[in-house]
């Protein structure tokens, strides 16, 4: 047997080994999931990641619900995902990156961003509003804002969309940060310069 064929057959059973080990994890937090009928039904909580010091949090209150933390330090509550480090999720929410806080089916990707049922991407967005000094676990301190999109670094909305850096909605309008603004503009310009040509021939 080659030195090659040797080192792809072990490098084989090694993915394989890491596999079952995925699935039994899987199966092992299924199964821990199970509650006897004398007490409340509980749902799936998985956790990955887990290391002395940096726990993650995963609970899920229903039998129906799957509240997942990958990573260091996390938390998700009833359906959350918190993927990376020092994420907070709750009440089918998504946390991914660090230091994110999402509630009420908000989604929160990038690093310090907040989402109160709106969608936050960047770092420091936010949507909804939060008092984070009562309470960052508790989703009833919190203003939800599901038709809320801030995009971009520091970009904020209570309702509507607010694309690019420091933007801000409110009212359901649509705010876009300077830079993407003088682009657009610019665009809009040569856009007016080519209907014009095209009008005149």
């Amino acid at each position: 047997m080659s030195k090659f064929h040797l080192e792809k057959t072990t490098k084989s059973k090694k993915y394989s080994y890491y596999t079952l080990l995925a699935v039994a994890a899987l199966v092992g937090s299924v199964a821990s999931g199970v509650t006897s009928a004398a007490g409340p039904l509980k749902g799936t909580s998985l956790i990955l990641g887990d290391q002395e010091g940096h726990k993650n949090t995963a609970q899920a209150t229903y039998k129906d619900q799957v509240s997942t933390a990958i990573g260091f330090d996390n938390v998700a509550i009833n359906n959350g995902t918190s993927i990376g480090y020092n994420n907070n999720s709750n009440t089918s929410a998504v946390a991914i990156g660090h230091d994110n806080i999402a509630h009420n089916s908000g989604t929160a990707i990038g690093n310090d961003s907040i989402a109160i049922g709106g969608i936050s991407i960047g770092s420091k967005a936010k949507t909804g509003i939060s008092n984070i000094s009562i309470s960052p676990t508790h989703p009833n301190k919190y203003f939800t804002a599901p038709n809320s999109i801030a995009l971009g670094n520091e970009a904020s909305s209570m309702s509507g969309t607010a694309i690019g850096y420091k933007s801000q909605s409110n009212e359901y309008g649509l705010a876009i940060g300077e830079k993407l603004r003088l682009f657009m503009v610019e665009m809009l310009l040569v856009i007016l310069q080519e209907l014009n040509a095209l009008n005149f021939h």
